[in-house]
């Protein structure tokens, strides 16, 4: 692209680069006309006189480096000011080489390859760039795909072995309770019917064993419906006082007289559903009293913590064996010496009740003997 309002000197220029080879050359008399000339053309080399009417070579340099940096576009000078001051300031403007006028046609023929080779190198190295960076992003984005696909194959394995190990518990853990129940029932419409009279003590005996039996059915049929996917990213507005609603919680349950329940409340808030967070300690509570001998003492602590609120379930009990305290909290674990009839996922509804609010459960061994599973919630 020449720029100069002389027309010999557009046309020798023109002549020069015709004779060597170049075809496409775009000549601008008007300066004014420059920067819709550079969006129309996009040049890969400008001839710029310095001195012309209308608007000079520094105001059309300011306008070129607007539209491409000074390794895209190189700009030659072709000027008659022989001073330094114009020199200088051309070359701080954006211009890469200066020729004073009158010229050798065979300089600025060479000057002017040694730009555009230049301007070709950088071109073939910023394109080398951009292509490795659009083969690196296109090889994260297919890592990224390759880690998801794999991450819902490992969660789709999960919860088939989910469902098949919930399968053989329900039926295991439900086959017990349901055969007792047919047999006493039979056993007391025999006595009803007058085919088999039984004694009034055995009677009450077997409809208590009924009703026991109902129970450990309804506590699984529990546990199962709470294990379904819970509703993510629920959001509580209100806060809670925690140390209030577990205070409330324990006032209003049987604790029974087999172990010794010592409380440590504090008021501390947390946003957590009131609901989720009677069933965390319930479920705490049961696992306590489920592994521990009669006579052991159990402590329920609520203590506000930097950041949200701890609670804690501890007993002076045996303690967790240090091979399952790792993975106590996953779904059907059950200790070796658990007394009540569930299917192991107490603690593990723990864990997600924690989860779902942003916080998170856990279990260890107290120095001085016993375990201690704790809740960290957060308190926003």
């Amino acid at each position: 692209m020449i720029i100069d309002d002389n027309a010999s000197n557009v046309a020798l220029l023109r002549a020069v680069f015709t004779r060597a080879g170049f075809q496409n050359i775009f000549t601008v008399m008007d300066p004014r006309l420059v920067k819709e000339g550079l969006g129309d053309w996009d040049p890969d080399l400008v001839i710029l006189d310095l001195h012309m009417p209308h608007l000079d070579g520094f105001a059309v340099l300011d306008q070129i480096r607007l539209f491409a940096p000074v390794e895209a576009l190189p700009v030659l000078v072709l000027t008659a000011d022989t001073t330094s001051g114009a020199s200088e300031r051309a070359l701080r403007c954006g211009a890469q080489d200066f020729v004073i006028k009158p010229f050798s046609n065979a300089e600025v023929l060479v000057r002017s390859q040694h730009l555009l080779r230049a301007r070709f190198l950088y071109t073939t190295l910023r394109s080398s760039i951009l292509r490795e960076r659009a083969a690196l992003a296109k090889e994260r984005r297919l890592t990224t795909a390759l880690e998801t696909e794999q991450d819902e194959v490992d969660k789709l394995r999960f919860l088939d072995g989910l469902k098949d190990t919930l399968l053989q518990t329900v039926s295991h853990d439900l086959r017990n309770p349901i055969w007792s129940v047919m047999l006493m029932t039979d056993s007391l419409a025999a006595d009803a019917q007058g085919i088999a009279p039984i004694p009034a003590e055995l009677r009450l005996a077997l409809i208590e064993k009924v009703q026991r039996s109902t129970e450990q059915m309804e506590r699984l049929l529990t546990d199962i419906l709470d294990s379904d996917p819970m509703r993510q990213g629920d959001q509580y507005p209100d806060l809670c006082n925690v140390g209030e609603t577990v205070s409330r919680m324990l006032a209003d349950i049987d604790l029974g007289p087999d172990h010794p329940v010592t409380t440590d409340i504090a008021p501390a808030m947390a946003k957590v559903d009131p609901a989720h967070l009677e069933r965390i300690v319930t479920n705490l509570l049961s696992n306590a009293r489920s592994h521990l001998a009669v006579g052991v003492p159990i402590w329920v602590r609520v203590a506000p913590q930097s950041g949200g609120v701890l609670i804690s379930v501890d007993d002076a009990g045996d303690g967790v064996p240090s091979e399952i305290v790792a993975t106590i909290f996953e779904p059907f674990r059950r200790g070796a010496h658990a007394s009540s009839g569930g299917l192991g996922l107490g603690l593990s509804l723990v864990s997600r009740y924690a989860q779902l609010h942003g916080g998170r459960a856990w279990a260890e061994n107290r120095p001085e003997g016993g375990a201690s599973f704790r809740v960290f919630l957060p308190s926003a």
